[in-house]
């Protein structure tokens, strides 16, 4: 749907300007994943874990992905 095209670009803008942003970084991951772009999900939340490695959600949504 189109709303979800609209997130993407909008967490993207929100990462151009602020490339640690976790929340962002966060949502991006889960819309990857939602829409089955599973490499671009993995490498998405594999950032929150760098920034944050306890991230627990992070962690939640990579083993769902599988390895």
């Amino acid at each position: 749907p189109g709303w979800i095209k609209q997130g993407e670009e909008l967490l993207l803008a929100v990462l151009r300007e602020e490339p640690d942003n976790l929340d962002a970084l966060l949502q991006l991951g889960r819309i990857y994943k939602g829409q089955g772009l599973r490499s671009r999900a993995l490498s998405t939340l594999r950032r929150v874990l760098e920034l944050s490695p306890a991230h627990e959600e992070a962690r939640h949504l990579i083993g769902e992905l599988g390895p």
